[in-house]
């Protein structure tokens, strides 16, 4: 029923009713109670008007696996009742074998809770602070008529808090909140051993509603609408009570407490409404922004902390989400500790080279917080600028102002006039090798270049490339001593000193010539390939080049039958002479001086899987610094594993080279490739490890209608006597009539060898895969 009211006529309902004093009337313990209720009252309005959130203090932090430490503070609970913490804490958040009463106290709990988990299990957890009531010390009573006789009572009724964790279902929250697979996929590692470097930024932004306010435009008298923000669903679901604030959440693995955030979950007291569009414009939109950023700054700075890597962190593969506008520290050359700007920002798309006014700095901060969060997957461009004031005042912590492309217009600062020396940026982006070109962009640089002394590391750029001007100086990177490390650019000429750090590495030679691969599977001899069982095939590899260099090994299979080619990679390791795991290893050219040159034995030890028929084995050497180089990055002829039979092994006393194919072809990760009906010539050299006549074949196998073999040279049957050490081709042609699909077909080349000086005929022989596109 509507209540209906004159103007100027008391409404009372609902009003506080405070003790009315007159005198001659007498004093109760309930006038006393209901005094003080009336004050509590009116302090729970004030409460509600000021809105639910911590005021200050409460920050969470880690203490051990197992319990946190809580600073002293203020929160105010959505009923309006303030919560203080007047002196740190530390909260064990798995309950002791033995509780042990607080002396003094009896403490009651909110009303509302429900019961607290003590002994988590993995997954994520929000930590809350509320309310507890309780009595303390004791006071003297008389006797009072019609009650029970009493000689004492609690003196104090104490306001109090209590902690408790709250299980969060974050692939609820997820889906709610809009986040795609992606994000899905990241938050499904967060119970197991292997957490993705992505799961904290995820979870924060889940919980931060980053996803509906960047979308809230797209669609604003849609879904946004109606939308309840992740922890205002816990309160609807129950999860949480009218007298519990958050203050942090909080990972749990096996073995404790994985990471805490605070800024994930922590919210400033707020009485703006929760729908749209308060929640995602104003103060309210202003007070999640400034949660965001600080949560990237306070996730970054662990990482970069003391016991981080930062020279190597990557952006994208530790956050998705980013705030659109961050203060983004450097590394300094006197230690500080901060992230190397080219690789942070490897594989995104970084606009550097600009500088803004420090007075734009913190406006454009501030304008921000209304700005959704930068998606790093999203494709968009960032904006990087130096800032010159405080370049040229030698800042303690050198930084860059990292934006979102559409901010940009609060970054532009009007020409500036003044011939200070200043650097902007170098290029390209990411480690410089030693004698690698590098471009340092900036302003006032003297033209030509040597009129500046340039160093880097300490060591003296003496000469300049073309594309050198008042803008840009281009040179090679000198030897900088102790690399690899960072190491400072330093610019000096008339106009002042100008300083930028980059990451040298040593210079990586590439090696000319090729890899060479001879089957030694003098191990497995008599051996017949059984299910369940382990065999280690080996390889003698040669380095046919001009220097020595380190090169990387892994085991492929092809054409698998009855069980999945990855069924016998995740069985599958590269492996030394010695057995010893390790995929990378020095190959040094022969050198009769030298007795580590020359050949060396690498092996994959693999396990047959249990319903396995067969598969081809390949040995592919990678040569990371030079990847397309097709002589330094091939892969051994594949060996034909059968279950149930033995494996047939090529004389290593012929040695065949890469092969190589004329137009019409190319050769592709040790494959041949065809274009159907296009014919090529396939060229294969053999080095004669003794004399002797050797005789030819090739065919196809498994057979197939669809290719066809012409002209090989030398032909079948035909015996040609060689000396020792000699090389010679073969040569035939072939043509694929149709698209090629089994991916096990192969070019098997045959030769045999009958010893000049007597003695039994043996056989040498390649497969190479064919392909057609």
């Amino acid at each position: 029923m509507v209540t209906e009211l004159q103007l100027q006529r008391a409404y009372l309902t609902g009003g506080v009713e405070r003790v009315s004093w007159w005198n001659g009337r007498v004093l109760t313990a309930e006038d006393m109670a209901d005094l003080q209720r009336a004050t509590d009252l009116s302090d729970l309005r004030l409460g509600r008007a000021m809105g639910p959130g911590v005021a200050r203090g409460l920050l969470v932090t880690r203490r051990d696996r197992h319990s946190v430490d809580v600073a002293a503070g203020l929160a105010v609970d959505p009923e309006g009742e303030t919560l203080e913490l007047t002196a740190p804490v530390v909260v064990h958040l798995v309950r002791p074998p033995e509780e042990r009463p607080v002396p003094g106290a009896d403490f009651g709990a909110c009303s509302d809770h429900q019961l607290s988990i003590t002994s988590a299990g993995t997954g994520a957890y929000l930590l809350t602070i509320s309310s507890a009531d309780g009595t303390r010390g004791s006071a003297l009573g008389a006797p009072v008529r019609g009650a029970a006789t009493s000689t004492c009572g609690p003196r104090y009724q104490v306001a109090g808090v209590q902690f408790r964790l709250v299980e969060l279902d974050m692939d609820g929250l997820a889906s709610a909140g809009g986040h795609d697979n992606t994000d899905l996929d990241v938050l499904a590692t967060l119970g197991t051993t292997e957490r993705h470097p992505r799961l904290r930024n995820v979870i924060a932004h889940v919980l931060l509603d980053s996803v509906v306010r960047a979308r809230a435009l797209l669609d604003p008298f849609g879904r946004p609408a109606s939308y309840t923000s992740s922890l205002g669903s816990l309160a609807f679901q129950g999860a949480l009570s009218d007298c519990e604030v958050p203050l942090a959440m909080l990972t749990w693995t096996d073995d404790g407490i994985d990471f805490v955030d605070c800024w994930a979950v922590r919210r400033s007291p707020s009485s703006a409404p929760t729908v749209w569009p308060s929640s995602f414009a104003g103060a309210r939109a202003g007070d999640t922004g400034l949660e965001c950023l600080l949560q990237f700054v306070s996730h970054l700075g662990e990482l970069v902390g003391p016991s981080g890597s930062e020279a190597s962190l990557e952006a994208h593969k530790l956050f998705r989400y980013v705030p659109s506008a961050v203060l983004l520290p450097l590394i300094g050359a006197r230690g500080q500790r901060g992230v190397d700007l080219s690789v942070f920002m490897t594989g995104l798309d970084l606009r550097g080279g600009e500088s803004m006014a420090a007075g734009r700095v913190w406006p454009m901060m501030n304008a921000s917080l209304l700005s959704p969060v930068v998606d790093l997957d999203g494709g968009g461009v960032l904006r990087s600028y130096t800032v010159d004031e405080a370049v040229a005042a030698g800042a303690g912590q050198p930084y860059v102002v990292l934006i979102a492309d559409h901010l940009r217009h609060l970054a532009i600062t009007p020409p500036d006039d003044s011939d200070r020396l200043v650097i902007t940026s170098v290029s390209p982006p990411g480690d410089h090798q030693i004698g690698s070109q590098i471009t340092v962009h900036g302003r006032n640089f003297t033209v030509p270049g040597d009129r500046n002394t340039v160093t880097v590391g300490g060591v003296r750029v003496l000469q300049y490339n073309p594309g050198t001007n008042e803008s840009a100086l281009v040179f090679n990177v000198p030897t900088v001593p102790d690399a690899p490390r960072v190491a400072p650019i330093v610019v000096s000429n008339d106009r002042g000193v100008a300083e930028w750090l980059i990451s040298v590495t040593e210079r990586v030679v590439v090696p000319e010539g090729e890899i060479e691969f001879v089957e030694d599977f003098g191990d497995l001899a008599d051996q017949t390939i059984d299910e369940d069982e382990t065999f280690t095939f080996s390889w003698q590899v040669t380095a046919v080049t001009d220097v020595a260099a380190s090169y990387r090994f892994r085991p492929v299979f092809t054409g698998a039958a009855g069980v999945p080619d990855a069924d016998w990679e995740s069985r599958a390791t590269v492996v030394d002479d010695g057995g010893a795991e390790r995929d990378t290893f020095e190959l040094r050219p022969a050198d009769p001086a030298d007795p580590a040159s020359g050949p060396v034995r690498v092996g994959v030890r693999l396990t047959v899987p249990v319903g396995a028929d067969s598969v081809e084995l390949s040995l592919a050497c990678e040569f990371p610094p030079a990847p397309n180089d097709p002589d330094l990055n091939r892969p051994s002829s594949p060996v034909a594993i059968v279950v149930g039979e033995a494996v047939t092994p090529s004389d290593p006393r012929i040695v065949f080279d890469a092969p190589t194919i004329s137009p019409g072809g190319t050769v592709a990760d040790g494959a041949l490739i065809f274009r159907v009906d296009v014919p090529a010539r396939v060229r294969l050299r053999a080095r004669l490890g003794e004399a002797g006549s050797f005789s030819y074949a090739g065919q196809v196998e498994p057979a197939s209608d669809i290719w066809t073999l012409e002209n090989p040279n030398p032909a079948p049957g035909v015996e040609i006597p060689e000396d020792g050490g000699s090389e010679h081709e073969f040569g035939l042609t072939l043509r694929a009539t149709a698209d090629e699909t089994n991916p096990a077909r192969v070019l098997r080349v045959r030769l045999t060898g009958i010893p000049a000086g007597g003695g039994e005929r043996y056989v040498s022989f390649v497969r190479l895969r064919l392909r057609t596109v």
